[in-house]
């Protein structure tokens, strides 16, 4: 267990040592318990900074829909467009002042640095517009065929998800409640369509081919799933998006040491109550990578967020168990912030917001490298109006 300062902005380096024996690792995870929340943010801001300058992370993978995020790949790598224009690449969550000062920072280090650049990209798939249209306009694809996609996408989701963000909907806020557009499900036929066509590998095609794929499966999951067991259901239908964000963050990282920017949920690595399927990022990225990937789970004592879209339940401030693991931290080291190495006892009685579920007394080293603990996490200051 490591302690020190309890503002991310002020570590040193030297308080962020425990990070050396990750130097290494060919991917590594740095969750959030909720979007939204500035401090996990500003954390793992300054955490990236520190990789990049002392251990040769050269990649960060973001949990932002891939194609969409190019404004930002674009922005860091070659300076095109601004900072703005950059952040409305990302999903609205992450449009946060320190997100931009993430953005300006390694564009500026990218700068100085011209023959070690640092890469940003989106691994996540949440982009049916950006992906058929990209399918669309492509001249690789006979035209007859792109008519039979979007006449299929549409008698499948409807007109407004087709055309939209899946996840930015308010069709998809109710899929669970209603149906198939005209009540049948043709998502199988939408994947054989879009699998038959050979497109170039590592085009921009291509990527959007195996995101729709994804996005299809997934949202086709929600709709026809067993509601009686929703832990179960949502499993399975975010294994689909996971595993393509997986795929992504493997193949877009290449050689690349990368650093992963998603919640607790994303990358959870492995757990014994999840041996029946693979259900998360951090599962898949284990499996092909083993210990190649490592995954550090964060939370906070007291913890706050603003994101509009989320029940009064789940938004405001979070209060954690009498007995959860950040309750108990906080009361041995008052103020400071906390750094739990895996594998010291810490089981499923001290639960810790936002992670997934453990089974009865299971450690939670089954799931995570480590745990960092905040004394606090404030809410985000958006960069960029959230209704833009």
């Amino acid at each position: 267990m490591v302690t020190f300062g309890a503002d991310p902005q002020n570590w040193t380096d030297e308080e962020l040592s425990w990070l050396k024996p990750f130097a290494n690792t060919k991917v590594l995870g740095f969750g959030e318990a909720i979007h939204t929340s500035d401090g996990f943010y500003r954390a793992k801001v300054r955490i990236i900074k520190y990789l990049v300058q002392h251990h040769g992370y050269r990649a960060i993978s973001f949990e932002n829909p891939w194609g969409e995020a190019l404004a930002a790949t674009n922005f860091v790598e070659r300076g095109e467009g601004t900072v703005k224009d950059a952040l409305k690449g990302f999903l609205r969550v992450w449009r946060s002042t320190s997100v931009e000062e993430l953005l300006l920072w390694l564009r500026e280090w990218n700068q100085k640095n011209p023959g070690d650049k640092v890469r940003l990209f989106g691994n996540d798939t949440q982009q049916f517009q950006w992906d058929l249209d990209c399918l669309l306009k492509s001249s690789l694809i006979a035209e007859a065929d792109k008519i039979k996609l979007r006449e299929l996408m549409v008698k499948t989701f409807g007109e407004e998800v087709t055309r939209t963000r899946y996840g930015a909907s308010e069709t998809f806020k109710n899929l669970r409640k209603t149906d198939f557009a005209d009540g049948q499900d043709r998502s199988s036929d939408i994947v054989k369509l879009l699998q038959s066509k050979k497109i170039p590998p590592n085009s921009l095609e291509e990527n959007a081919q195996e995101s729709l794929i994804a996005g299809v499966l997934f949202l086709a999951k929600q709709i026809t799933g067993d509601a009686k067991d929703i832990a179960q259901l949502r499993g399975e239908s975010f294994a689909h998006r996971d595993r393509c964000m997986s795929h992504f963050t493997v193949k877009f990282a290449g050689t690349d040491k990368t650093i992963l920017w998603a919640h607790n949920w994303h990358i959870v690595r492995a757990s014994e109550a999840l041996a029946e399927g693979l259900f998360h990022q951090g599962q898949f990225l284990r499996k092909e990578l083993g210990e190649g990937y490592k995954a550090i789970a964060i939370s906070a004592t007291h913890i706050k967020s603003n994101w509009p879209w989320l029940p009064p339940e789940f938004s405001g401030e979070a209060i954690n168990q009498e007995n959860s693991l950040e309750v108990e931290l906080a009361a041995k080291h008052p103020q400071k912030s906390v750094f739990v190495e895996s594998g010291k006892g810490f089981s499923a009685k001290n639960y810790a917001a936002g992670m997934a579920e453990l089974k009865e007394g299971e450690d939670i080293s089954a799931q995570f490298d480590g745990l960092l603990v905040l004394p606090e996490s404030g809410p985000i200051e958006y960069a960029v109006d959230w209704n833009e």
